[in-house]
C-alpha cells in the first residue's frame, strides 16, 4: 500500500504539472497510463486483501478512490486544451469522479467512522448530482469527526472534515449554527 502511495504521488507531480503548465497530447496518455495501471493495481490489492485486512482494505479503497479522482480531473484538464476530445474526455471524467463517489461510498460505508472517506463521498455526490441522496450521512460525519476532534484537539485533518461538512450542510437540507 505504502508503495502504490508513493506511485500515485509521483504521478499526481507530473499531472500537476500538466495542469498548472499544459503538455502535448502525447503527455496526458501516458499519465491517463500510468493512472489506470494504479487502478488497476489497488483493484487487484483491494480484492486480494478482503475483509481480513480491514486496516489495509480502508486504505486501499481510499487510495483507488483518490486514483480515480485523479484521473477524473486529468480528463478534465485534456478536455480544456485538446478540443478534438473535449465531448469524449468529458464523458470520461465524469465515469472516472462516479467511480470516484462509489469507491469512496463503499468505504465509508464499511467504516462509517472514517470521516474523511464520507466527506469525501459527499463532496462529489454534491459536485456531481447537485444534491444529497442520504443528507443523514453527514450528520454521521459530523459527529464521528467531532469525537476524533475530542480525542485530539490538534488533529488538524478532522477540523478540516467538521469545516468541510458544515459547509456542505445546507445542500443536506440543514441548518447550521456556527457557534
Amino acid at each position: 500500500i505504502r508503495a502504490e502511495l508513493g506511485m500515485l504521488k509521483s504521478i499526481q507531480s507530473g499531472a500537476d504539472e500538466l495542469t498548472i503548465n499544459g503538455g502535448s497530447e502525447l503527455q496526458f496518455c501516458e499519465m491517463e497510463n500510468l493512472l489506470q495501471k494504479r487502478i488497476a493495481s489497488l483493484q487487484i490489492k483491494r480484492n486480494e486483501l478482503g475483509p481480513d485486512n480491514a486496516r489495509l482494505s480502508l486504505e486501499c479503497g481510499g487510495l483507488l478512490a483518490s486514483a480515480y479522482k485523479r484521473i477524473g480531473e486529468l480528463f478534465s484538464i485534456r478536455a480544456e486544451h485538446y478540443s478534438c476530445m473535449r465531448e469524449q474526455d468529458l464523458a470520461a471524467s465524469r465515469v472516472a469522479l462516479e467511480s470516484s463517489l462509489n469507491a469512496y461510498r463503499n468505504v465509508f460505508r464499511s467504516h462509517p467512522e472514517s470521516h474523511w472517506h464520507g466527506i469525501q463521498q459527499i463532496s462529489l455526490e454534491a459536485v456531481l448530482n447537485g444534491c444529497l441522496s442520504r443528507p443523514r450521512e453527514l450528520d454521521l460525519i459530523r459527529w464521528t469527526t467531532e469525537l476524533a476532534i475530542d480525542n485530539d484537539p490538534k488533529d488538524y485533518w478532522s477540523c478540516g472534515t467538521l469545516v468541510e461538512a458544515l459547509l456542505l450542510a445546507p445542500i443536506g437540507g440543514q441548518q447550521v449554527d456556527m457557534e
